[in-house]
Formats: structure tokens, sequence, C-alpha cells
């Protein structure tokens, strides 16, 4: 790294030093390797702009409280998926936010812990009987001693993937399982809506991943795929897009968000219909998220 231009010098992935920028994504320093085409943001966020992405002060007793019954009963569904890989019984969230997936897998024996980065975070994680540690990224804990790692919707925060992906390797049992969520730079809606897509997010998103760069992170630190697959389409992000073109009405995100769940929840017809764009997509690999579980 270059710390005086605060420019990465390397790709975060395979760590070549040849990349060329992305004309439609210059306002987010977008580039891509030339040696593994993973794409990524070269300029390094200062510590003022970490600051106040990540600073203490987000509420999150406020989203829990938004959760919807369609929010977890999909939370359930995956704890059951995990469920299988019960043995020593723990499992761990890394930089878990508010943690609600550690509850739905509490409920099926594990013993729930979470990392986070400051005290506030790490007492409303205690506050629902989690054991929360300090560390955040690279906590202090002892070596393969959990059966599921959980790092949902953190990785393209982080521009330093393979150390932290070694340390989580690191925590798993053998046969353990890494349960791993991302937004996907192949969508559909990614391709449709270019730098208007809401996931392009500098500095807060500063690395993208695609269903091959998943594997080839993973494959360098030891886990292999037990399952992958890159679903959805959101309705929401789509109109935010459109405001952002000024067109349509302008909602906040839980407002917006909660309109189209209501909307389609309430409509079979429109339920069929997601059904089959998301068989599709899945299908296709275009779907808006990447969800995979990857085991050591």
């Amino acid at each position: 790294m270059s710390q005086a231009q605060l420019l990465l010098d390397a790709c975060p992935l395979c760590a070549a030093a040849s990349f060329r920028r992305l004309p439609a994504f210059v306002r987010d320093h977008i580039v891509r390797c030339e040696a593994c085409g993973f794409n990524f943001s070269e300029r390094i966020p200062t510590a003022e702009e970490y600051e106040a992405v990540y600073g203490e002060g987000y509420d999150y007793a406020a989203e829990d409280a938004r959760q919807t019954e369609v929010n977890r009963a999909n939370e359930r569904a995956v704890a059951n998926r995990l469920a299988p890989y019960l043995k020593l019984g723990r499992v761990v969230d890394v930089a878990a936010g508010a943690g609600r997936l550690l509850l739905q897998l509490g409920e099926l024996g594990f013993e729930p812990h979470a990392t986070e980065f400051n005290e506030e975070r790490l007492r409303y994680l205690r506050s629902k009987g989690i054991k929360a540690h300090e560390g955040g990224l690279f906590p202090d804990l002892p070596a393969e001693s959990f059966d599921v790692v959980i790092f949902t919707e953190v990785i393209e925060h982080i521009n330093n993937p393979i150390p932290v992906l070694a340390n989580i390797a690191n925590l798993l049992r053998p046969g353990g399982a890494l349960y791993v969520t991302t937004p996907n730079f192949d969508s559909l809606e990614r391709r449709l809506l270019g730098q208007d897509w809401g996931m392009i997010l500098f500095p807060e998103h500063i690395t993208y991943w695609t269903p091959r760069h998943i594997d080839q992170a993973m494959k360098n630190v030891g886990l292999s795929r037990a399952s992958l697959k890159a679903q959805g389409v959101s309705p929401f992000r789509i109109l935010q897009a459109l405001q952002k073109r000024g067109i349509g009405e302008s909602l906040s995100a839980e407002a917006g968000s909660d309109r189209v769940q209501a909307a389609v929840a309430g409509n079979p017809g429109l339920v069929l219909a997601k059904k089959a764009v998301n068989g599709a997509l899945i299908g296709l690999g275009l779907g808006s998220s990447i969800e995979a579980i990857y085991t050591k």
C-alpha cells in the first residue's frame, strides 16, 4: 500500500500489481485486476471517512424493531441449513451487527458468540444473551473452536480479504462451515443500473465480488465450496436508482423496502412472479446477492 497517496498498489485478492480503471465507476474509484479480474476500489478510505461510516451511534435496536416476519422466516431457513454442522456447539458471527441469525441458531442448540468493533455494539449483543468479544475481524479466540462462522454482508467492506478469511478459517473446526453473503457484482441489477446500483458505495463498499472471485478467495485459505447461489432482485434498489435519475417518489431506505415487501407479500401473483424471476437469476448466476457455505 502507498499510504501517502492512499492508493492500493496490489490486488486484494491475488496481489498482482497491474489493474485498470473502469470508466463507468470512476466516482467510486473502481479498478479491475488484469491478472484475476477482481474489481475493487483503488483508493483507501481515510480515517475520517471510516469514522463517518463506522463510528458509534448506529441504532441496532431500531433495526431489530423493523424486522418483518419475512425477515425472520428467512433467518430461520438459514439456521436450519446450518444446523447439521452442530458438533462442538458453538457459532461465531464476525462483525455481527445486530446478530439476529445467532439467536435463531441459539434456538437450535448452538452457543452464540459474536465479535464487534466498539463497546456500544458489544453491549447491545450482550443484552441479547450473546457472548460478545472484542477484536472485530481479528478476535483473539481459540483455533478450531467453532462449528460455524457467520460472515454476512461484511467482505465487501474490507480491502484485506485474504488475511481476514485466513483468520476465519483458523476459527473453524475441521468439517466446520463458513456462511457468507455479499452483493454480486455480476448481477443483472448492476448490469442494468451501472453506477446507480445501490451497492456501489464508496467508502462503505470497497471490494466487489462475483461467485468466481468468492471461490478463489476461499480456495486461497483452504476452504471448499459446499453450496453457492446468486439469488434475488431488489425492486427497492431499482426504485432507488430511478430516484437518483429524478424519476419517482423519494423514499427512505426503510420505508421503501417495507413498502415493496408488503406489496409483494400481499399479491399472490407477484409472489409467484418473484419466485420465477429468482429461479431464473439463480440459474444464470445473475442474482443480486451471493449466498454461500464453505467448509474446512
